[in-house]
């Protein structure tokens, strides 16, 4: 599958990254290194679904910059997704011991930013 990588910048996100009907997970902590590639190998080798698109946010809050993940599945494993309904994690192994915590992400889009602002108002 060609790799279809979308970097979003960390603060201002004009339009709705979520595709519609798109079932959103994430990943709040990888490291710099991850690629699009090896996020959709992995995944797709834990039988998680289809992605359809997947987010990479650069972060450098915390101890170090890291990657923010944002996978958009349009089919998931109904048990996976279940789990995730109820608020618990998964863990997915891509490294022997090391491992993403998944979540079912929370993000909701302000639909405020797509508008421009006014650069003039009556008074």
């Amino acid at each position: 599958m060609a790799s279809t990588q979308t970097t979003v910048a960390a603060m201002s996100v004009p339009t709705n990254p979520i595709p519609e009907g798109a079932y959103t997970v994430m990943v709040p902590w990888a490291e710099t290194w991850v690629d699009e590639t090896r996020v959709r190998n992995e995944f797709d080798d834990s039988e998680f679904g289809t992605i359809g698109k997947v987010d990479l946010v650069h972060r450098d809050q915390g101890k170090r910059p890291h990657l923010k993940i944002f996978i958009h599945f349009t089919e998931i494993n109904p048990d996976y997704k279940e789990h995730l309904e109820k608020g618990n994690e998964i863990k997915v192994f891509y490294n022997g011991t090391y491992f993403w915590k998944v979540r079912k992400s929370n993000y909701i889009h302000n639909e405020s930013r797509d508008t421009p602002k006014k650069k003039v108002e009556l008074c």
